[in-house]
């Protein structure tokens, strides 16, 4: 649904996806939200929330929130950042710098 690039503070950057499983968990830690106020007017808090809950679900993660929003750069990618396998492409450019990406 929505992919990331993670870059631990001390360590190499990955990438994860967060599937339906991190957005139920996320839209059920507070009451009204929903998938869509992510596509509609995404805010890199709820991203980053996100991107926790995948992290954590997928061990690639172990500290709290807290931890995580102030040791790991959060990147939302777009289709754009990847290449044909789906796999990131690490060069830099303005469009990955900006983007964010939520699948249909």
């Amino acid at each position: 649904m929505i992919s990331y690039r993670l870059t631990p503070e001390d360590g190499e950057p990955f990438q994860i996806t967060a599937d339906s499983r991190d957005v139920i968990a996320w839209e059920s830690r507070k009451a009204g939200r929903h998938l869509g106020m992510i596509q509609a007017t995404p805010r890199m808090t709820d991203l980053a929330e996100l991107a926790w809950l995948a992290a954590t679900r997928q061990k690639r993660w172990t500290g709290d929130l807290s931890d995580f929003r102030t040791g790991v750069v959060v990147l939302p990618l777009g289709e754009q950042d990847t290449d044909e396998a789906g796999l990131l492409d690490p060069s830099p450019t303005g469009a990955q710098a900006a983007s964010w990406c939520v699948s249909r």
